[in-house]
């Protein structure tokens, strides 16, 4: 069929109107037609996906969760520039075992008052000797279990946030 501006007409069509005129000569007048796609009868409903993003927030410190996280959530981090900018500092000293000090940036992550669905992979960068990885909480600060320590890094996944700061000996060695 050609349309009026004399291209051909393509998709789904009704025929409101057919006639035959002396000649042999048909007009029609047509309508388009939306049709909703159907799946194939063997094809299963799709999928929504909800992609691994990871994000580097700055300061060599990567986020990684869902896409759907961080759309929920505006995931950010303050890197602290002193103890006083944390929750309760003086307990965290307490909490420290003997001889620890901090290895790695002060840092706090947002939003606090909330719990994911997933969790939330955090990875900084830690000195060597790096340990244990501390989190502030209602209670005062803990340790985080399952934290993975390699390559001067730590990994933790979080399912809500908090402050946190890495500890462990300090090993200086003598230069001279």
């Amino acid at each position: 069929l050609i349309g009026p501006d004399m291209q051909p007409l393509t998709g789904a069509m009704r025929l409101e109107e057919a006639n035959i005129l002396p000649g042999n000569t048909l007009t029609a007048v047509i309508a388009a037609i939306d049709l909703p796609s159907q799946p194939a009868e063997d094809s299963a409903a799709p999928v929504q996906e909800d992609p691994l993003v990871v994000k580097d927030v700055g300061h060599g410190i990567f986020l990684k969760t869902n896409q759907s996280i961080f759309d929920a959530h505006m995931l950010k981090i303050d890197v602290l520039d002193s103890w006083s900018g944390l929750k309760d500092p003086s307990s965290l000293e307490k909490a420290f075992p003997s001889g620890h000090v901090v290895l790695s940036h002060l840092i706090r992550l947002h939003p606090e008052d909330v719990t994911f669905l997933l969790p939330v992979e955090v990875e900084m960068p830690t000195c060597v000797g790096a340990a244990t990885v501390w989190r502030s909480s209602t209670r005062g600060w803990a340790p985080v279990e399952d934290a993975t320590f390699g390559d001067g890094r730590v990994t933790v996944k979080l399912d809500h946030f908090c402050d946190m700061a890495v500890t462990g000996q300090c090993h200086v060695k003598a230069v001279g």
